[in-house]
């Protein structure tokens, strides 16, 4: 019976990038931002469902591609889209220049905590933020 390996990413939205995958992430923006033409991120399943927080995770696009750049190869070889490390980090050297900034559509608050949580930080309850 196949293992199925989970990757922890310990960085702001690592769990949404881990939900869709590193490599499917890049292969996806290279078709986005570079070539329209690049397919290989059509071989995943549920491509209808990563579109969607893709999309929905615009705020992170940035900082997850230089996270990309320097994973462990051995870790990118995971992918089922049939790209291998090498690859996947020469299309994310391509692409980081043309993925758009952070459009700064989350409030302060939500930002400052979403940082938090990333960072492992847990609010205690009735608490105040910087923000509050």
């Amino acid at each position: 019976m196949a293992r199925t390996v989970s990757h922890d990413f310990k960085f702001v939205g690592g769990n949404k990038l881990r939900s869709i995958c590193a490599t499917w992430f890049v292969s996806y923006c290279y078709h986005k931002y570079y070539d329209n033409s690049h397919s290989s991120w059509k071989n995943a399943g549920a491509v209808d469902t990563r579109i969607k927080h893709f999309d929905s995770s615009t705020d992170f696009h940035k900082d997850w591609i230089k996270e990309v750049l320097v994973m462990n190869n051995n870790l990118l070889n995971t992918n089922k889209i049939g790209i291998c490390a090498s690859l996947t980090k020469i299309m994310a050297v391509i692409v980081e220049p043309l993925v758009p900034p952070p459009q700064k559509t989350k409030t302060p608050k939500a930002l400052v905590i979403s940082k938090a949580k990333a960072a492992g930080v847990k609010q205690q309850k009735g608490a105040k933020t910087a923000s509050s």
